[in-house]
């Protein structure tokens, strides 16, 4: 049984429930998500969830800038509207953001599942799959992925 490190950083206990509902819900026989609300160390997380006051995103957070190698960035946002790709930060390079005024729980799901699926074989979904799964939500699913070249929105 593999173990999956899962942190889940916001102060909105109705929404980390629901967060440790969802991924427990998709777990499968043949994995064991253990969570932390810790806040101190992210270096041996494989998914990391966090959601951010508005400002936050504009500023590099060490935590996340020093997080395990391949693993798991979920934003959580209240933005109207993500920065511009020219103003986006590095350290939030391979992160997915999701809007939490209007991602609906579907939408929730089937991101947490690619993540899932990611941490047991990371070979097998790579960031450009990984991306293409999020891009293949409906139009109205308010996800947006930042690459390299900056962030794209779905």
């Amino acid at each position: 049984m593999r173990n999956i490190n899962v942190t889940i950083n916001t102060r909105n206990t109705f929404v980390r429930e629901s967060l440790v509902a969802m991924v427990n819900d998709l777990s499968r026989d043949d994995m064991r998500a253990r969570f932390s609300w810790r806040n101190n160390d992210l270096s041996d997380e494989d998914i990391i969830i966090c959601e951010v006051i508005p400002g936050e995103i504009y500023l590099c957070n060490t935590l996340i800038k020093n997080r395990k190698k391949g693993s798991s960035l979920i934003i959580l946002h209240s933005y109207d509207q993500l920065p511009e790709d020219d103003f986006m930060i590095n350290c939030l390079k391979g992160v997915i953001f999701v809007s939490l005024k209007t991602a609906s729980i579907p939408q929730l799901l089937a991101i947490i599942k690619s993540e899932l699926q990611h941490c047991m074989d990371p070979s097998a979904t790579d960031a450009t799959s990984r991306e293409l799964e999020l891009r293949q939500l409906p139009a109205s699913c308010p996800v947006a992925v930042a690459d390299r070249c900056g962030a794209r929105y779905s």
